[in-house]
C-alpha cells in the first residue's frame, strides 16, 4: 500500500454488501418491481397513443405517473419511518399487483386508466 493512501476496507465494498442474503433478496425483488412497474408505465404509453392517437393523452398518462410522486413523497417518508417496513412493502407491492390487474381489464376506458395509475403512483410512493 502507497503511504498516504486512504486504507481500504475489504467488508466495505458493494460486493459485501450484496454477500448479504436479506439484503440480496431486498435488493432483487426492488430491482424487479422496478423494471416491472416500469415495462407496465411504457405499455401503458403505447396502448393510450393506440387507444388515442394523442401526444397529449400520453403525457397526461405520464404526469398521472409523476405528479402523485411529488405531492406524497415527503409525507410517505414520515409515515413510512414510523410503520413496519416489511408491512409496507408486502402491502404495497399487493395493492399494485391489484391495481395492474384491473388496468388490464379496463383497458378500453382511459378515464380509468388514469386513475389507476395515481393510484399506483400513491402507493408506489410508499
Amino acid at each position: 500500500m502507497t503511504p498516504g493512501a486512504p486504507a481500504r476496507d475489504a467488508d466495505s465494498s458493494a460486493a459485501s454488501v450484496l454477500r448479504n442474503g436479506n439484503f440480496l433478496r431486498l435488493w432483487l425483488a426492488q430491482l424487479v418491481t422496478q423494471v416491472g412497474g416500469n415495462m407496465v408505465l411504457y405499455g401503458l404509453t403505447v396502448l393510450i397513443y393506440s387507444a388515442t392517437n394523442s401526444n397529449a393523452a400520453v403525457s397526461v398518462l405520464l404526469l398521472t405517473f409523476l405528479v402523485p410522486a411529488v405531492i406524497f413523497s415527503a409525507v410517505a417518508g414520515v409515515y413510512v419511518d414510523r410503520w413496519d417496513r416489511r408491512l409496507v412493502l408486502i402491502v404495497t407491492n399487493l395493492l399494485r399487483a391489484a391495481a395492474f390487474t384491473a388496468i388490464f381489464f379496463v383497458q378500453d376506458q382511459i378515464l380509468l386508466v388514469y386513475l389507476l395509475n395515481i393510484f399506483i403512483s400513491t402507493v408506489t410512493t410508499f
